[in-house]
């Protein structure tokens, strides 16, 4: 009898097995942002949204988009510059709709360019883990920084003599009646 029971339910998990890898998937396609092929100054999040997991609702009302793991999901996506691993996602959030999910990176500012892969099922829609997303590869070129911060530039020095009403003065500093001048763009009391 104990024999039997085993030849069961082996076959039951060959049956099960078989099941789930034959069972359908359907691939989201959503909108990302900042978008494929983009030029940026810096990267430090990317916002995978999938507003079709709106009407993919479970029986408790629930819908969005969620990360097949919800714990270390994040850490599968990968940023790459020239086909070395520079960064990882590190933290995660929900749009405020749910419908999407924000990806977050430390900063990168290095100018050059960058690929960021996203394997196959990293984002799923909450209600129905067969709607994942595809194996995304997003290219991004960092354009950095020019090293000018801002120009800072004098104010225009007026040169010439000007009473306080704006009015050009004739003459030279030694020939002023006393008063105040506007004296190449000073203020001067001449005695």
């Amino acid at each position: 009898m104990k024999k039997i029971y085993s030849i069961v339910v082996a076959v039951v998990a060959i049956v099960s097995c078989a099941f789930s890898a034959n069972a359908q998937v359907t691939y989201m396609t959503g909108q990302i942002t900042p978008a494929d092929g983009s030029t940026l100054t810096s990267l430090k999040e990317i916002c995978f949204y999938y507003p079709e997991t709106e009407n993919v609702v479970d029986e408790s009302g629930y819908n969005g988009a969620d990360l097949s793991d919800t714990d270390a999901g994040e850490q599968m996506i990968v940023v790459k510059k020239d086909g070395v691993e520079v960064g990882r996602g590190i933290e995660w959030d929900y749009t405020d709709d749910w419908l999407g999910v924000w990806i977050f990176f430390n900063e990168i500012t290095e100018a050059g360019s960058y690929t960021v892969e996203v394997p196959a099922g990293t984002f799923i829609a909450y209600a129905d883990d067969s709607m994942i997303n595809p194996d995304l590869v997003l290219h991004y070129t960092i354009a950095g920084t020019n090293g000018i911060e801002g120009v800072e530039a004098e104010a225009p020095v007026v040169k010439g003599i000007y009473n306080l009403q704006g009015i050009r003065v004739n003459g030279d500093r030694n020939s002023l009646t006393p008063g105040i001048y506007v004296i190449d763009g000073k203020k001067v009391a001449v005695k």
